[in-house]
């Protein structure tokens, strides 16, 4: 989970699409209404072993772009309300199936009737869902029985802070920025292009004012030339470009959307970068 702090969460969004990694634990011969252990079984079958070829062919068939339907136990809403509040009451929504992509997904072990994979996905996928669909395609039912989130775009479980850890520092109220797990906004966006502005602009800039040529600092290189050079490759197409004081402290993000140069609106003061992000 990635905690931002403070003036932070204004940036909330841009971590929502991220890509996620799982590693999951399946297991196959049961099937529950909530698509993992927690829920009610209402299917079982019994399962020797589990055959490793059929299951890389399943595996074939739900890499890519896939329409996936949420589960009941969900946080999806229906009417202002959660699916979960009406499954708990025993009331069953017509769901619309999501568009979601499976980047790339790979057995990591089996072991009778379990089976742990490492899963790469976009935002919006849910591993239960996934658990439930190879369950019926196996024809045994399968539920999720365990689940660790590796990966959140490029922040990685290693890195990580405990929730004990955590508490430690809040209980200190000091947080050491720039450690493990824990960083400035500034740098959070190290590797994001960046736009320097000349400082007697840079109220202009704070107050949601379009980027221009002649307001980016002189030594650096011409507005028209930077974004060319960023339209060459398709993968900068909805980056975020920093827009940053000479100083180097963020007071801005734009971003390119295809192909054209969008002006985002968020921007802050120069006290945004020295805010902290978690992870």
């Amino acid at each position: 989970m990635i905690l931002l702090i403070n003036k932070g969460t204004k940036i909330s969004s841009e971590f929502i699409g991220l890509p996620k990694e799982y590693i999951a634990l399946l297991k196959f011969g049961i099937q529950t209404d909530t698509w993992d252990l927690d829920g009610k079984v209402i299917r079982k079958e019994k399962v020797q072993e589990l055959n490793k070829n059929i299951l890389n062919n399943i595996l074939g068939d739900f890499k890519g772009r896939l329409r996936q339907l949420p589960p009941m136990y969900s946080s999806v809403k229906h009417g202002g309300k959660p699916l979960y509040r009406f499954a708990r009451m025993g009331v069953e929504i017509k769901r619309n199936y999501r568009e979601i992509e499976i980047y790339n997904m790979d057995i990591l072990r089996i072991e009778r009737n379990l089976l742990i994979l490492k899963i790469k996905c976009s935002a919006g996928t849910y591993i239960r869902s996934l658990a439930n669909d190879m369950g019926e395609t196996y024809g045994t039912g399968a539920a999720l029985a365990g689940l660790i989130r590796t990966d959140i775009g490029d922040f990685k479980i290693e890195h990580a802070r405990s929730i004990k850890e955590m508490i430690y520092m809040a209980k200190l109220n000091k947080v050491p920025v720039n450690e493990r797990g824990i960083m400035s906004l500034g740098n959070l966006f190290d590797k994001n292009p960046s736009v320097y502005v000349r400082k007697e602009n840079e109220k202009r800039i704070i107050d949601g004012s379009p980027l221009r040529t002649e307001i980016i600092d002189t030594d650096s290189k011409k507005l028209s030339c930077f974004l060319n050079e960023l339209r060459v490759s398709e993968d900068n197409l909805g980056r975020v470009i920093a827009i940053r004081s000479l100083e180097g402290n963020i007071i801005a993000l734009h971003r390119l959307k295809k192909g054209l140069y969008i002006e985002d609106t968020k921007s802050f003061n120069k006290n945004f970068t020295e805010n902290i992000v978690i992870f």
